[in-house]
């Protein structure tokens, strides 16, 4: 029985490079669409605590594709650079939050694209031999902005 990139992404490093690709990409899209859930959630900063969760779990599932050893403090620096920079966050979310009908609709396509810009900027970074120790959030801000805004929840076309 042989296994998909999918499932050996979780065991060993894939060494062709678009099975690799195939792997990563699954890997955001299940977190973006698990991210796009944490969206629902009613309560503002309990959806920021489980957000960052998933994203860590998304980059540290990235990282193991990759054989990138994991830092936990540096994603969650990562994390707050780059999604900070385009989701609302404190006041934002709350206001957001207190419009019942935006925000089920917001929340969750805010969620996701942001997830899905990370991932996506995490498998460039580590596919050109990147690791955490190197990882600059400035110099790829402009790149995950471009990935939010190209994110399935954003466009216009389906992905």
């Amino acid at each position: 029985m042989t296994q998909s990139a999918a499932e050996k992404a979780t065991t060993d490093y894939i060494e062709n490079f678009d099975d690799r690709i195939l792997a990563a990409n699954a890997i955001v899209r299940k977190y973006t669409y698990i991210s796009a859930g944490v969206g629902v959630i009613p309560v503002p900063l309990i959806d920021l605590m489980a957000l960052s969760g998933v994203q860590m779990c998304m980059i540290r599932n990235i990282s193991a594709l990759y054989n990138v050893a994991f830092k936990d403090d540096i994603a969650k620096n990562i994390i707050s650079s780059l999604v900070g920079s385009v989701a609302p966050v404190g006041v934002g979310s709350v206001l957001i939050r207190a419009i019942p009908v935006i925000s089920i609709i917001t929340m969750p396509a805010l969620s996701g694209a942001s997830t899905y810009a990370l991932g996506k900027v995490m498998i460039q970074h580590l596919e050109s031999g990147g690791t955490f120790l190197d990882f600059d959030p400035a110099s790829v801000r402009k790149h995950f902005k471009k990935e939010f805004k190209s994110a399935p929840a954003n466009s216009k076309s389906p992905k």
